[in-house]
């Protein structure tokens, strides 16, 4: 049985994924083909562009806590939120281990919009 709150977590994760997920793993994958990387790279560089995508987003939505929309606290709990960051920020690391000190910019990139006040 579907309940107003379990329709407003799929809005929300709906939201994160095509609003702001897509368009920074897209960045990402364009990124590594421009670099030369090989498909499989490619996908984990767009993989890790979306798990960031969703920690930046669910961030902003922790950091914009009181406004009267939809957000993932309010759909989750703010303690759902900030533990989807740190997941989905370990989730984003863990895509691009491949590129070992190669990726300290990207991990760097990861660790601070997870990370950011206002």
């Amino acid at each position: 049985k579907k309940t107003a709150k379990t329709e407003a977590q799929k809005l929300v994760l709906d939201i994160h994924l095509n609003k702001t997920a897509k368009l920074l793993g897209a960045c990402a994958e364009m990124g590594a083909a421009l670099a030369g990387r090989n498909i499989q790279q490619q996908k984990a560089l767009r993989h890790y562009g979306r798990e960031i995508g969703i920690a930046f987003q669910i961030q902003d939505d922790i950091l914009d806590i009181g406004e009267d929309r939809l957000t993932y606290p309010s759909a989750f709990s703010l303690k759902k939120s900030c533990e989807a960051v740190q997941i989905h920020t370990k989730r984003a690391l863990a895509h691009i281990s491949f590129l070992g000190r190669r990726g300290a910019v990207l991990k760097d990139l990861a660790r601070i919009l997870s990370e950011r006040k206002k």
